[in-house]
């Protein structure tokens, strides 16, 4: 409630109960990762005050998120190196 402006964050809750969705998202007018829709092609992945607010609520310890080990970026990025080289010589000799 505290991100929401000490007010409880309103509950999608039509009139007629409509089963999986009623009281399991939040209202459409809220901005969050658990509106009950959204638009084609649009992804949240970031969760807003709100969104952090509501699993404190309901009892969730939040921590920051763990920045990843230097090891780790640089097996990715590795990876990612070998399998667009990979791509490009496919590509290359497909051309020829």
């Amino acid at each position: 409630m505290e991100a929401n402006g000490g007010q409880p964050v309103k509950l999608y809750a039509p009139l007629i109960y409509d089963y999986g969705a009623s009281i399991s998202h939040v209202d459409d007018g809220v901005t969050s990762v658990m509106n009950s829709s959204i638009f084609a092609n649009v992804e949240r992945r970031t969760l807003s005050a709100t969104d952090l607010g509501i699993l404190q609520d309901i009892g969730w310890e939040l921590k920051p998120a763990p920045l990843p080990e230097p090891a780790s970026t640089g097996l990715l990025l590795s990876i990612t190196t070998g399998l667009l080289a990979a791509r490009w010589r496919r590509k290359k000799s497909a051309e020829d």
